[in-house]
């Protein structure tokens, strides 16, 4: 079992201090223990360490988990992330809202790619909740985002513009 061999990894880190991360050959190891598992089996052993979210994002992908681009059909698509959030009706509805799957492509359940710059996109132009993107990203096994931060950063800068045109209004007054 995989947490049974994390028992005997011998962690070694680059940098130091809060910088610290565990190093190539320390990932490796981790990853070639979660050979054979499921991403969520994987997830569920990686729970065991006390690795940080994005040392196991670094295992994860190393092991061939999870990865920025997914490859499926439509329905495929659909139904996946239905047994996320409960009903078809409302993934269809999120996928097709945030435009990451068309109607046309779900009446021919043509192939979809579905990529991680599609998510983010959807996300900071608003078709696309950061729950729902977790959602996606979490059961597709697409890594690399940082959500918070995205949508953080789009409301910073449409504060900084409104800032600037009140500014430039009261200036020409």
């Amino acid at each position: 079992m995989a947490v049974d061999s994390f028992k005997n990894i011998t962690m070694s880190f680059k940098g130091t201090g809060l910088n610290a991360i565990i190093d190539d050959v320390t990932v490796t190891r981790y990853a070639t223990s979660l050979k054979g598992l499921t991403l969520e089996q994987a997830n569920l052993a990686l729970s065991t360490t006390q690795l940080s979210a994005r040392e196991k994002e670094l295992i994860l992908t190393e092991a061939g988990l999870i990865t920025s681009t997914q490859t499926l059909t439509a329905q495929e698509m659909v139904s996946s992330f239905q047994k996320e959030i409960g009903n078809k009706k409302d993934a269809e509805r999120i996928l097709i809202r945030a435009k990451l799957v068309t109607a046309t492509e779900l009446e021919k359940d043509a192939t979809v790619k579905l990529t991680l710059a599609q998510i983010q996109e959807a996300v900071t132009k608003g078709r696309l909740s950061v729950e729902d993107a977790k959602l996606l990203t979490t059961t597709f096994g697409i890594t690399g985002a940082n959500y918070g931060e995205a949508v953080s950063f789009e409301v910073l800068t449409k504060a900084i513009w409104g800032s600037v045109i009140a500014l430039g209004k009261f200036l020409t007054t």
